[in-house]
């Protein structure tokens, strides 16, 4: 998966060692306040960024012939490996095997496993062109929204502790977390007809399984 990052590693080990200094000032002081967001709260059912959502609905609507082909395929292979195996302890017991029908079933499990590959293949890169072309858009646009949220509450750091991330924050209570505040003020803004700012190379993956 791709990874994105809001701040340089090396803002983040500064504010890491600032933690114990800046627990000192009063809570109800908002001006370099060192809090932490999850983006990969954006994709979470209920509680994320509605046009995201939207766009990973329409996602998964698109990938869905594609993956439930694959997994069929996947089915059916793991039905003919166990025949197979079947077959083959028939024979270590001399129980009589029909050869013919043996070697049809060994050469369409090699078929599919070929066929499956392929088409594996080509589910991935289906699903990478279609994931930067519908949420690389709203994500850019919600990134942008955030760095305005953050520049407008005056906050100086902020660490993304989404699952993509390697930062080096150990423990933060709710107060310092943004997210929630944050994706609710941004779901309630009004709809724009501006269109959105192209897919860039931060585009997030959400967990879609094949």
């Amino acid at each position: 998966m791709i990874k994105f990052r809001l701040f340089a590693a090396a803002l983040m080990l500064t504010a890491f060692f600032s933690i114990s200094s800046f627990a000192q000032t009063t809570q109800n002081q908002t001006a370099n306040k060192i809090v932490i967001v999850d983006t990969s709260a954006f994709f979470k059912d209920k509680i994320g960024i509605t046009k995201i959502l939207n766009a990973s609905k329409q996602l998964d609507v698109e990938i869905a012939p594609k993956r439930n082909e694959l997994q069929q395929m996947a089915s059916r292979i793991q039905t003919l490996q166990k025949e197979i195996e079947t077959l083959q302890k028939n024979i270590q017991n001399k129980i009589p095997v029909d050869e013919k029908a043996a070697q049809a079933k060994v050469d369409e499990l090699d078929r599919l496993k070929r066929e499956g590959k392929f088409k594996e293949e080509e589910y991935n890169k289906f699903l990478e062109k279609r994931q930067n072309e519908l949420l690389g858009p709203p994500f850019s646009e919600a990134l942008k929204a955030l760095e305005e949220y953050i520049r407008t509450k005056g906050f100086a750091l902020v660490f993304d502790v989404s699952k993509d991330q390697s930062g080096m924050l150990i423990f933060a209570t709710d107060q310092y977390d943004i997210t929630k505040d944050f994706i609710a003020t941004y779901n309630a803004r009004p709809a724009t007809s501006t269109t959105p700012r192209p897919a860039t190379t931060t585009t997030p993956k959400p967990p879609i399984k094949p």
